[in-house]
């Protein structure tokens, strides 16, 4: 994902894209040291996280105390979709989603604007609060599909 926002961007020094384990010093459990102090993110300004909701209590935990740690206070902007797919070994606490409900100033959008497929986006939206039964799965994809284009 990192390659993919890269390439997007003109070639500069100004802005710096790399995963949250990087930015932050933040190590796998099976490496002796789980968590060292934020030392290059004091060069930032602004820090972007996207896909939150996908980010486990413990590196959250870490994400949390590196930003408060920073002299500079940076300007911090979240993307997170709290339905989507949860962390891998997610804990039902989902510390992650209490930090981005408390935090000062939020914006929800509501709309989804991936597709205007009635159908679709009338599943999608049930897909959101429970697990759609496997009548309304079959009624949505049961005479749809896949083209090679």
């Amino acid at each position: 994902m990192v390659h993919a926002y890269k390439e997007r961007l003109p070639p500069t020094d100004q802005i710096v894209v790399e995963t949250l384990h990087a930015g932050f010093s933040i190590a796998r459990k099976a490496d002796p040291q789980t968590y060292a102090p934020p030392g290059r993110m004091r060069r930032y300004d602004l820090i972007v996280i996207d896909e939150a909701s996908q980010i486990s209590d413990a590196i959250c935990d870490c994400l949390t105390m590196g930003i408060q740690e920073l002299p500079q206070r940076p300007f911090v902007v979240v993307g997170a979709d709290f339905q989507q797919v949860a962390p891998i070994g997610a804990e039902e606490e989902q510390r992650c989603e209490r930090h981005c409900k408390s935090m000062e100033k939020s914006i929800e959008l509501i709309v989804v604007h991936r597709t205007d497929d009635p159908a679709l986006l009338i599943f999608l939206s049930l897909a959101c609060v429970k697990q759609p039964s496997r009548d309304i799965i079959r009624d949505l994809f049961g005479d749809r599909l896949l083209q090679c284009s």
